[in-house]
């Protein structure tokens, strides 16, 4: 045991993180196809977290008698934290224009995209893994 906690304990919590994606996908594909509107679908999803979190929200911060103190960021912390952020969102456009360009390029031939259609997921795939 270290500090109090199991050895256990992160790959109990990354499993429980994977679980619960994989039970919001399904419930999502569900709903979405017996024709559920994805914005009411999105507005009774963060509702339900809402009316979930609140509660332990407000009970975790009456069980504390002394509020928890985070440590001081250092600035060159704070930039490590910017540059991370930003070379994702810059990875993300990337990705998305290759995307984006791939679908119009498609079109443009006069060929229909179908992602049930295994090959065509998988040239999709390879055309933002090559960016």
């Amino acid at each position: 045991m270290v500090d109090g906690r199991s050895k256990w304990t992160p790959y109990v919590v990354v499993v429980a993180i994977q679980s619960i994606y994989a039970g919001l996908f399904i419930f999502s594909k569900a709903a979405f196809n017996n024709g559920v509107n994805t914005y009411v679908f999105i507005f009774y999803r963060l509702s339900a977290a809402t009316i979930l979190l609140v509660p332990i929200a407000l009970i975790d911060m009456a069980c504390r008698t002394t509020p928890a103190a985070a440590p001081a960021m250092s600035w060159r912390l704070l930039f490590k934290l910017f540059l991370y952020a930003l070379l994702g969102y810059i990875y993300m456009l990337e990705s998305l224009v290759c995307f984006i360009e791939h679908i119009t390029d498609n079109n443009k031939r006069g060929k229909t995209i179908n992602l049930v259609h295994q090959p065509q997921i998988e040239s999709i795939g390879q055309e933002i893994l090559a960016s």
